[in-house]
């Protein structure tokens, strides 16, 4: 009588230790899911990083060597940045704030630069003028903006990061 009772205990012994072993196995994976994921961004990220800060360089490079950025009336030809040639347009008159901006893809992954030069100090990323028109020394902002997608995907991609870069000096 006492066998016949216990019977069917083993198998409800085995469901239940199944049904754990599934609900460990399945929260497992739920986190090595989310921590792929995350890492992907991450990765995805510093290349958004990288293709700024390749477009704060280049434009660094070509402004501090070559003053490549200093004038409104010619403009320059012959940067190359990452093997491609840029070509930059400016905004505004040839008075101060001259603005200067270009892009270039470097590793199928665009960048958007901004060359600002400026008479006076930048105040809060804004360029204050000398209004008393005193020559003083010429102070720039290189503002890089980086993706980790190609230039023809930045505002319809759903995994496109922008990460941006700012040399001022």
């Amino acid at each position: 009588m006492i066998l016949k009772s216990q019977r069917g205990i083993a198998l409800l012994i085995a469901a239940l230790i199944s049904a754990v072993v599934i609900s460990i196995g399945a929260a497992i994976f739920s986190i090595v899911q989310k921590q792929l994921t995350l890492s992907s961004v991450a990765r995805e990220s510093q290349f958004a990083f990288y293709t700024a800060d390749t477009g704060a360089e280049c434009a660094l490079y070509w402004d501090t060597r070559f003053s490549y950025f200093s004038s409104t009336s010619t403009p320059p030809t012959g940067a190359v940045c990452d093997t491609q040639p840029i070509t930059p347009s400016w905004s505004g008159a040839s008075v101060y704030p001259y603005i200067s901006t270009f892009q270039f893809a470097p590793n199928n992954r665009c960048v958007f630069v901004t060359v600002t030069k400026c008479d006076g100090p930048f105040v809060d990323g804004v360029c204050t003028h000398d209004v008393l028109h005193i020559p003083a020394p010429i102070h720039t902002s290189i503002r890089s903006d980086g993706y980790n997608v190609a230039c023809n995907a930045t505002s319809t991609s759903k995994i496109g990061l922008q990460r941006s870069v700012q040399l001022n000096y």
